[in-house]
């Protein structure tokens, strides 16, 4: 099975990296650096790359260059099978998940449930339809309300926004990584949604969000700029 090759191909390399450092800081390393290539590619910021730079200067020049394949396995895999959390079950394999903060996932078969009767078909006057997760974890409402669209017949690179945070810097990452391969629009916040909740108009995002290639097509633009000006 495609999806079942991917994987392996994903720990055999994971798993390469470990044998000089330590397995956690791998696992967020390769999330972050992934994550801040795909928003500098977008919209540069000097203080992501200054982060990423300080990232990749623990590894040698050979692993340096596995973190890349890391990121086409977790691509290759994704497109075998949209059905699926990939890196949050991940994260949860290797045993990350916080215990103490009861960090569990919710597995994408409850996931899809939960949209199957939750779902609403949407604000007839944007043309889309807004989900916001403010404890998004590693984006699995996300992935299940944009499977739900396709299934529906309808456009998830048009038809969904989706809006999510989490306070724990790596997990909203993991968000941000998986929304941007699938083609999601959105964007994700480092942030407590308690404490810092998400306000304003829907498509002007905070500073600090983290948004996916999608949300700058020119449809989503247009509808950026008739929501700044609408009253």
């Amino acid at each position: 099975m495609d999806q079942e090759l991917h994987r392996n191909e994903f720990l055999r390399v994971f798993n390469s990296l470990c044998e000089r450092h330590p397995k956690f800081s791998v696992w967020s390393d390769f999330i972050s650096l992934s994550a801040y290539s795909f928003s500098n590619a977008l919209e540069f910021r000097q203080d992501r790359e200054d982060q990423y730079l300080s990232i990749i200067k623990k590894y040698s020049k050979d692993e340096a260059n596995k973190f890349p394949e890391l990121l086409a396995h977790t691509t290759n895999a994704m497109d075998s099978d949209r059905h699926q959390d990939f890196l949050g079950q991940l994260y949860m394999d290797f045993g990350f998940g916080d215990k103490k903060k009861g960090e569990y996932f919710s597995p994408y078969s409850v996931a899809e449930l939960m949209t199957s009767l939750t779902a609403s078909e949407g604000d007839d006057n944007s043309g889309y339809v807004t989900v916001n997760d403010p404890c998004c974890g590693s984006g699995v409402m996300f992935i299940a309300m944009a499977n739900k669209l396709i299934k529906d017949g309808k456009n998830h690179h048009f038809d969904m926004l989706a809006i999510g945070s989490d306070s724990d810097p790596c997990i909203a990452l993991m968000c941000y990584i998986q929304l941007s391969l699938l083609g999601c629009a959105g964007y994700v916040c480092i942030r407590n949604a308690l404490t810092e909740p998400i306000t304003g108009k829907l498509l002007q995002p905070p500073e600090d969000a983290f948004k996916t290639p999608m949300l700058y097509h020119e449809i989503w633009a247009t509808r950026k700029l008739l929501e700044k000006i609408r009253i």
